[in-house]
């Protein structure tokens, strides 16, 4: 066996923090459906999510606000739109994403961390504005 085979047959296990979680999810699904990289979906057996907004942000607008004022610096404000909270893109994403799991049946363990208290995120005298930072599955 070469090399180039050895390494082909390596189990393989991602970690994504916050939005490369998303990266993970998008990049599995398009290695299974295509001929050339579908070894690196089924190759996989376990995925680690830390934080990651799978039904989006409900503050990822604060975001898209700085994005766009940091714009002429080069920043990207349609990335943001894509994590709006249950966007349709997230949506499409996560049914192709469990799809793909349940074709491999059971081979890949997935793992959720999250949040369970809210991020304060600002305070003005009495109120205080709390937002979770990610989200469950």
């Amino acid at each position: 066996m070469t090399d180039i085979e050895k390494e082909q047959t390596r189990e393989l296990v991602f970690v994504g923090y916050s939005y490369g979680g998303l990266v993970i999810k998008q990049a599995l699904v398009r290695a299974f459906e295509k001929a050339d990289y579908g070894k690196i979906a089924k190759q996989t057996r376990g995925i680690l999510f830390l934080g990651t907004p799978h039904r989006g942000s409900a503050f990822s607008w604060t975001g898209w606000l700085m994005a766009l004022a940091l714009r002429p610096l080069g920043s990207n404000p349609l990335l943001l739109a894509e994590i709006e909270h249950r966007s349709k893109a997230l949506l499409d994403l996560d049914r192709h994403f469990q799809s793909m799991l349940n074709t491999l049946s059971n081979k890949v363990k997935v793992f959720h961390f999250f949040e369970r208290r809210p991020t304060p995120i600002a305070r003005l005298w009495l109120y205080q504005w709390n937002e979770y930072v990610g989200s469950p599955p």
